[in-house]
């Protein structure tokens, strides 16, 4: 591509050496080429041109002496002049043939879109974009894959022989860094490169992370299980119905999303909540999960890592993390306490039911501040709800038809988009690893944010 490029925009002083012959050879126009009316330049010229005409118009304005209106003057004049020599290039050109007026136009065109091309920029994507894109793929190579071999090597070994993965041949993944095995779970862990530090992991078998660390992902066996309500549960609503889904292993990220992760991505974060956020005082931090982000918002962000939202079917297996019950901690609503993040008795709502509790967040806490579940994973049932890669379905009872490894529900149709889990502003009842919401793609709100995923793919 770059070579390409290079060739095309090498013809660029034979493309301008032909404009500046025809202009020559034509007569200046009364108005402005094309990219010229509106620019910066222009708008700059015309209020100039305003104030020298009020002034001329008052030369004698109350309070203001006969220097002093001579020196606005002045200065106005050399204004005017200094502009008008920069956009006089750009005036529009009269030719006496119509043919030579049409190919000097298309001449302007060429130029003006080699010129992006060679220069690059807000916009556009020129030759420095492309390089500076490459130069970055290679640091991601080295920082990831040429650097990690013996990281890899090991993590490969350890997953052959968990037999949990039944023979899973995990191989180097292109932006994930390994830090080795959770001393939990067993289960392993990667950096991704890209989104914040790469934190180290402490004797204690403990990762030593900051408020600006990276995303972490854990890579998970899948397998078969049961999704959906258990039968008889009377918080269960009538598109909880259980089925038995198969998933191949995937990675999905150990943390929701924080504000600093998706600010080094994407430059600034659209939280409701930020850092430092006057109410509450001094219970937010960088570390506290980004929110406001609709569900195009989040796969934006996933996609400019090389990464997506996890489906449904990944998220409530990850949830449920081997368990049957309507928390990863047992049936009981008060198996939650401690655990999660919900609405509790520190949100003072009208006709809100909160959890006879308080946990000392009145909105979202940091990541990671309450227990993991038994895969490791934190805030699965509360802080923030979680979007999903999936569809809503229009008639939930109807046979599904699911992608293979994902289990991506395929015969899904409507816009909206699910999300998952419960969070700071919702009942316990309404946290189960089962209860689905959705919502149109472009609504975003303080309660809802995003978690990553990988599917395992074997190239």
């Amino acid at each position: 591509w770059l070579e390409s490029a290079r060739d095309l925009t090498g013809t660029l002083p034979v493309l301008r050496q032909t404009r500046k012959r025809m202009s020559d050879a034509s007569r200046p126009g009364t108005g402005y080429a094309r990219g010229v009316e509106g620019s910066q330049a222009k708008v700059l010229l015309d209020e100039l041109r305003m104030r020298q005409a009020a002034l001329l118009g008052s030369p004698e304005e109350p309070g203001a002496s006969q220097p002093e209106w001579e020196s606005v003057r002045d200065w106005l004049d050399q204004s005017i002049a200094k502009v008008e020599g920069e956009l006089s290039e750009g005036r529009a050109r009269e030719f006496d043939l119509a043919t030579d007026a049409w190919h000097f136009g298309q001449l302007e065109l060429l130029i003006g879109r080699l010129e992006e091309l060679e220069m690059g920029g807000e916009g556009s994507t020129g030759i420095p974009d492309v390089q500076a894109l490459l130069a970055r793929c290679h640091t991601i190579q080295v920082e990831s894959l040429d650097l990690q071999v013996s990281a890899w090597s090991q993590a490969a070994q350890r997953v052959s022989q968990d037999p949990r993965f039944q023979g899973f041949p995990l191989g180097p993944r292109l932006g994930l860094i390994p830090l080795g095995p959770d001393l939990q779970t067993g289960f392993e862990e990667f950096a991704l490169f890209g989104t914040g530090p790469c934190p180290e992991r402490l004797a204690d078998g403990q990762l030593d992370l900051s408020e600006q660390s990276a995303v972490i992902v854990v890579l998970l066996p899948g397998g078969s299980y049961t999704m959906g309500a258990s039968d008889g549960d009377p918080y269960a609503v009538g598109n909880e119905t259980r089925r038995t889904v198969g998933l191949t292993p995937f990675f999905l990220g150990k943390h929701e999303v924080t504000q600093a992760q998706w600010r080094a991505v994407m430059g600034s974060s659209p939280s409701a909540y930020p850092r430092d956020h006057p109410n509450p005082p001094n219970l937010i931090s960088d570390r506290n999960p980004v929110e406001s982000v609709s569900w195009l918002d989040s796969v934006d962000f996933s996609t400019r890592l090389g990464l997506d939202l996890p489906t449904e079917a990944q998220w409530e297996y990850a949830c449920r993390a081997g368990t049957a019950e309507r928390f990863a901690w047992g049936e009981a609503l008060t198996e939650l306490n401690g655990r999660e993040n919900v609405g509790d008795e520190s949100l003072v709502i009208p006709g809100f039911e909160p959890a006879p509790w308080n946990d000392g967040f009145i909105v979202h806490a940091p990541v990671g501040t309450f227990q993991a579940n038994p895969f490791g994973l934190y805030d699965m049932h509360g802080n923030v709800s979680e979007w999903t890669r999936d569809r809503m379905r229009p008639a939930p009872l109807d046979p599904i038809l699911r992608q293979a490894g994902s289990g991506l529900d395929l015969s899904a149709t409507r816009e909206n988009r699910i999300f998952r889990g419960g969070s700071w502003y919702t009942s316990p009842r309404f946290a189960r690893s089962s209860m689905r919401n959705h919502m149109d793609p472009e609504s975003a709100n303080a309660t809802t944010g995003m978690r990553l995923a990988l599917d395992w793919t074997s190239d």
